[in-house]
């Protein structure tokens, strides 16, 4: 009996064994035949590529077309907050593409990243994240040196010289064209002028234009500039302004319109004398160059300054005038010229009865603005 009872009691275990076996394999069929969960997607159906550009200088475009894939991962879904998590995962969703200035032909790789975490709460599964796409559809442009029509001048005097541009295109694409100078102002010899396109790259290739560079660098090597070092002063040139000092310190003395001795002191006694001066003699007491120092806040560069020493006589008297003739701003041309302005003579002196004085006035005067060096040589 008893055996029999056991018998039945494994009997009943194997039934309940073999029972719970086939629901388990039941659920698994029923799993694996059963249709895919709508929130499993490959997003590559996603995304659409397209192509801008021009060969050599193409681009990838890409848009997430994003209605649709949340019309495919909700379903049927009416759980308010379910719906609104699968949005945050649309939302979270980014592409990556890369390559640049491309050609038909040339594959482009594309990444998709998104939340993961909160994907895995709705239980929504993207796809196909890395994939490729062959470029296409690119149209051959015209290249061209954007630059090839502008000019770059470069005015005034180093190292205040300053910069213009001038486009010269004739085309109707290109002929409106802007262009910007880096630090236009201020420029001295041997600096580099940047030149920049103002166009992009967009608005060429819509014009069917391929540009080999949007930038330029210009270097200033012809430009005049200011008298650096007395060494560089023309002293065949000197010599020849000496000359017309003189004959306009002779000039300006036997001129009937004023009396030099009344110029040279202010003393009106010699409005009472007898209006008849003349140049005894006349000699170069001095040369002086002087340049302004770095940061000083004066407008002019440089001085050339000429003193003489003229003997004068008026009739009932005779004494030495002292002359200070002023030149300033010097320059170099861009052709190695050195140019001293020395037109108008006339205007262009100081005079009195003391030396210490002229020469404090016009040069003791500037010493802190400016080095002063002496000039030999003058004959």
């Amino acid at each position: 009996m008893n055996d029999i009872i056991k018998k039945k009691s494994i009997n009943l275990k194997v039934i309940i064994l073999l029972a719970v076996l086939i629901v388990a394999i039941a659920l698994i069929l029923i799993k694996s035949f059963a249709p895919k969960s709508n929130r499993t997607v490959n997003i590559s159906d996603y995304i659409k590529v397209t192509y801008s550009g021009l060969q050599s200088r193409g681009k990838v475009l890409y848009e997430v077309d994003t209605a649709k894939l949340y019309v495919q991962l909700a379903g049927e879904e009416k759980n308010t907050e379910v719906l609104a998590q699968i949005k945050s995962v649309i939302d979270s969703i980014t592409v990556e593409t890369n390559g640049s200035n491309l050609s038909n032909g040339e594959s482009v790789g594309i990444t998709v990243s998104y939340d993961k975490v909160l994907a895995k709460k709705v239980e929504c599964d993207i796809n196909k994240l890395k994939y490729s796409v062959k470029v296409s559809g690119l149209g051959d442009g015209k290249v061209i040196d954007v630059f090839e029509n502008i000019d770059v001048t470069v005015a005034g005097i180093s190292p205040e010289a300053y910069a213009n541009v001038t486009n010269k295109w004739t085309e109707d694409d290109l002929k409106n064209l802007s262009f910007t100078i880096q630090n236009p102002s201020n420029i001295s010899k041997g600096d580099v002028v940047i030149v920049t396109c103002n166009a992009s790259e967009d608005e060429m290739t819509q014009r069917g234009y391929i540009v080999s560079s949007y930038t330029k660098e210009y270097k200033v090597d012809k430009v005049n500039s200011y008298l650096a070092d007395a060494v560089q002063i023309d002293m065949q040139l000197l010599n020849t302004i000496k000359t017309e000092a003189v004959d306009t310190i002779k000039t300006e003395t036997e001129s009937l319109k004023f009396r030099m001795f009344y110029k040279a002191t202010n003393d009106s006694s010699y409005l009472f004398q007898y209006n008849n001066e003349w140049v005894n003699n006349t000699t170069l007491v001095k040369a002086v160059y002087l340049k302004k120092k770095e940061n000083a806040e004066v407008n002019t560069n440089n001085y050339i300054y000429l003193l003489f020493k003229a003997n004068i006589s008026n009739g009932s008297t005779t004494s030495d005038i002292y002359f200070a003739f002023e030149y300033p701003d010097s320059i170099i041309t861009n052709d190695e010229k050195c140019v001293i302005a020395h037109d108008n003579q006339n205007t262009r002196y100081i005079c009195g009865l003391n030396y210490d004085d002229i020469y404090s006035r016009v040069i003791g005067s500037k010493e802190s603005s400016y080095s002063i060096t002496e000039i030999n040589g003058l004959n």
